[in-house]
């Protein structure tokens, strides 16, 4: 085991401050150096989540990308996936969101009324047109994500 004050690490392992040995005997401020020792461990699972987080999001992203419901016009919806990343001091966050056809999201989660294709009033109302759960599925993936990442079950 190496000098320094020792810390379990989110996924299992060891972190060790190894900059801040105390050692018997010795006049130290005890206070100060478990402080830094621990913004030294603070700042490495803080490394850890963000990375988590952004994963996560391109996770989702990718499955969003491949599992969304594609129009016979060559699935320019499932294509425009994107993800928006940003963090600072500790809050980070991974936005998925579609860039050109975000309307169609709403409908395609919710269900909605479809209409005759071809317009006009005399054609009226076709049906209703179910729900499609892939966001549901894209939350969990990234959610699995993350929790795999810190070692959380």
């Amino acid at each position: 085991m190496a000098d320094g004050l020792t810390f379990p690490h989110a996924r299992g392992g060891q972190t060790v401050a190894s900059n801040y040995t105390i050692k018997a005997g010795e006049s130290h401020d005890i206070i100060g150096v478990t402080i830094m020792a621990l913004e030294e461990v603070n700042a490495e699972l803080d490394a850890e989540l963000q990375d988590a987080i952004f994963t996560a999001g391109k996770t989702a992203r990718s499955y969003l990308r491949s599992n969304s419901p594609r129009s016979e016009g060559g699935g320019e919806y499932a294509r425009d996936w994107a993800t928006d990343s940003s963090g600072r001091d500790g809050h980070y966050e991974s936005i998925v969101h579609n860039r050109k056809h975000y309307q169609l999201t709403h409908l395609l989660t919710d269900g909605h009324d479809i209409k005759n294709r071809k317009g006009g009033p005399s054609y009226g109302f076709v049906g209703p047109a179910q729900p499609v759960g892939f966001l549901d599925e894209a939350v969990e993936r990234g959610n699995e994500v993350i929790t795999s990442a810190l070692g959380v079950r």
